[in-house]
């Protein structure tokens, strides 16, 4: 009888003639150390064959970004891309030591992202206005902001004097921003004319407030501008790609139209939704839905990329699987990703391609990759993933609030649903299904809420305590009413079709701005969010960092010391002197209110001073201690003295005082021991905050960096 397979097999498993060969692993690792060398060995093991590596990446480079933008001076690339270099080489040399392989990832990780914003600032950062300009000039329109029959609000490029010539200080600036009263109808694309005045940029108006001078830097905006008198058309070659004009026209007769068939504040919010123009959007509307949690509403993101698409996908997939013959000859379901996918890109364009709508894009994009490939779609690794291609396109990205907020949000839900997740989905009643929807909307209210609240709180002091309320009254309207019939308007735009469904998306509006009125009045009197330093974002972002790195339900564990550690380091209260970068307006806080010394409330830097410390700014009073030569003010032991005369300096330049001036305070004033703030400090710094303790008076600049090149 002839021997089987099995009998002939060896206790080893193989049969004879056979040997196993010898396994190697991807990172091979010699024995560690004991010890916190074994304990540094083991973490490092862990990281790599779990995979959980490529999710300190993108962190990493946060860290490296971070860290060129805080920079003094402008940082000599050449030098640090040689660093960078290097550090890859390292890394391929360390790929057999696991210790060294994480580190060495981690640093060429920071330096990747120090050298990406390094490189987009050389690439796409332009010359910035320092002095005011009045010219004739034409120029393209590079894009539209906004256009209505009273103001047009667009960036002009290819800007050029109208005799050839540029003054010097224009020449290097990429785009300008232009304001017009009386413009034609413009597209991007038009050559246009006429008389312009530009002014700087201006910087922040208070200490870690929005810094609209380094976000136009990268977007290449390097002056702002006003038309005086009326625009023309000339003519010329446009410079603009053939798919971004007809977006823009686009975008353009979508706007007329619905200005055509609705009005009021949800004509407003309609816009905003479906091109993505806010321009039309009040104040008062914006702070109601900023305290109600639903201002994510009015930004195109996820939210609203996931419904329009998801619901094309859903749609396509369905209509398909309704012919039996068809769900056997094709997949479906790849089908309808690939629907999906040209409806989300579509709705990019018309939505006129914001930031939070590119990066939205970006991740459902990988959702539908990862569906036709067939791979399981949401994951920590796609989150990776696209927040490492998005710091790579667009570093400059990182610094504002869109993307730290989206990202935040995005990082927690992924990593608690993946932690919660269970695989059963109970019954399919209606009942079931409506109680899931609900208690869905209302725990991702409650993470996005918690995640993402330190950042609200830090660049708009607002952190909407009812907003899972909102959301759970609101999103089911924006998601069954609102966006479908919106959608279905624009496709039965061309057929004459769309007015009834745009009124009927406007109906939805009007239900949710009342919903956040609603909820915005619930808030307590007196309720304001804390007033964050730098420090809670970095205790936040290693919160989320330690999140998507542990697998286990310990992971929530670092994520609620959060809580704790931001409100002992990451806040700090109102500041005791605020002082305009014009000395327009200088402010001391008395009690639970600041009072001004110089200058009237109701400006623009007054106002974001209000908004920014949560605290009103009004007048002293009618006991105003103020004489032609100055004012006087008494802050604890110490003396504010605002001189607007020299003769003032002789007598206020006091030893242990506080000197504010528009002037150029003369040197021996600081040499007596005062603290001065005057012409050249204001120039060069802007705004600045004082607190005062004791005999100590502790400076914030608006403007730590005055010498980068992103400053006038």
């Amino acid at each position: 009888m002839t021997e089987t397979g099995e009998q002939l097999r060896r206790p080893d498993g193989l049969l004879p003639g056979w040997s196993r060969p010898p396994a190697r692993p991807i990172v091979e690792i010699p024995s560690a150390r004991p010890g916190f060398g074994q304990a540094i060995g083991a973490v490092a093991n862990w990281l790599i064959f779990e995979r959980r590596l490529i999710l300190i990446v993108p962190f990493a480079m946060i860290a490296g970004m971070a860290i060129w933008a805080s920079a003094g001076s402008d940082p000599y690339l050449p030098v640090w891309t040689g660093a960078l270099v290097v550090s890859l080489a390292f890394l391929w040399v360390a790929r057999g030591h696991s210790a060294m392989f994480v580190l060495s990832t981690v640093v060429t990780s920071m330096l990747s992202g120090f050298v990406a914003v390094g490189t987009h600032a050389v690439l796409f950062g332009t010359h910035m206005l320092s002095r005011p300009v009045v010219l004739e000039l034409t120029g393209t329109v590079k894009s539209m902001i906004s256009q209505s029959e009273g103001e047009s609000r667009f960036v002009l490029e290819e800007i050029g004097g109208l005799d050839g010539n540029l003054p010097e200080a224009l020449t290097g600036v990429r785009t300008v921003r232009i304001y017009a009263r009386r413009a034609p109808p413009l597209a991007a694309g038009d050559r246009i004319e006429g008389r312009f005045r530009f002014y700087p940029i201006p910087g922040p108006a208070t200490p870690g407030g929005y810094d609209s001078q380094f976000q136009s830097y990268f977007d290449g905006i390097g002056a702002y501008g006003t038309a005086l008198g009326e625009i023309g058309r000339t003519e010329g070659a446009s410079s603009q790609w053939p798919a971004a004009t007809v977006f823009s026209q686009w975008r353009a007769g979508i706007g007329a139209r619905i200005r055509q068939v609705t009005s009021g504040e949800a004509r407003d919010v309609l816009l905003a939704l479906v091109i993505g123009d806010q321009s039309q959007i009040s104040e008062d509307l914006r702070s109601d839905m900023a305290g109600s949690g639903l201002a994510h509403v009015l930004a195109i993101s996820g939210l609203h990329l996931t419904l329009v698409a998801g619901g094309a996908f859903a749609a396509i997939r369905m209509a398909l699987a309704l012919g039996h013959q068809l769900t056997l000859r094709l997949d479906v379901k790849r089908i309808g990703a690939i629907g999906g996918l040209l409806v989300a890109l579509i709705y990019l364009g018309l939505s006129g391609a914001s930031v939070s709508a590119i990066r939205a894009s970006l991740m459902l994009s990988l959702v539908f990759v990862a569906v036709l490939v067939g791979r399981r779609a949401i994951t920590l690794r796609n989150v990776a993933l696209a927040a490492i291609f998005v710091l790579l396109t667009d570093p400059a990205s990182l610094f504002r609030p869109s993307f730290q907020l989206s990202f935040a949000a995005v990082v927690a839900l992924v990593a608690v649903f993946e932690t919660f997740r269970t695989g059963k989905t109970g019954s399919n009643g209606l009942i079931a299904r409506v109680w899931r929807y609900a208690a869905g909307i209302a725990l991702t209210s409650l993470i996005a809420g918690l995640a993402t609240a330190v950042f609200a709180g830090f660049h708009f002091q607002n952190a909407a305590p009812f907003g899972v309320l909102a959301n759970m009254l609101a999103l089911p309207i924006v998601g069954f009413l609102i966006l479908p019939a919106a959608f279905l308007g624009l496709l039965a735009m061309p057929f004459g079709l769309d007015g009834p469904l745009f009124t009927a998306s406007s109906l939805g509006i009007d239900w949710m701005l009342a919903i956040a009125r609603f909820v915005a009045g619930l808030e307590p009197a007196g309720w304001r969010s804390p007033i964050y330093t730098p420090a809670a974002l970095l205790i936040v972002t290693a919160g989320l960092a330690l999140l998507v790195l542990i697998r286990s339900r310990w992971r929530l564990l670092p994520a609620a010391a959060c809580v704790p550690l931001v409100l002992l380091f990451g806040t700090i209260g109102p500041p005791d002197i605020l002082v305009s970068n014009s000395t327009s307006a200088v402010a001391v806080r008395d009690g639970g209110q600041y009072a001004l010394i110089s200058g009237r409330p109701g400006s623009f830097v007054t106002d974001a001073w209000q908004q920014a410390y949560g605290v009103n700014v009004g007048n002293m009073g009618s006991h105003q201690p103020c004489d032609p030569l100055g004012c006087v003010a008494t802050i604890g032991e110490r003396t504010l003295n605002v001189a607007k005369s020299y003769d003032a300096f002789s007598e206020d330049c006091a030893p242990g005082s506080i000197v504010v001036s528009g002037l150029y305070a003369p040197v021996w004033c600081g040499q007596r021991g005062a603290t001065v703030i005057d012409r050249q400090v204001l120039d060069r710094s802007g705004v600045q905050a004082l607190r005062v303790a004791g005999d100590h008076t502790a400076i914030e600049a608006a403007i730590p960096n005055p010498e980068r090149a992103f400053r006038p």
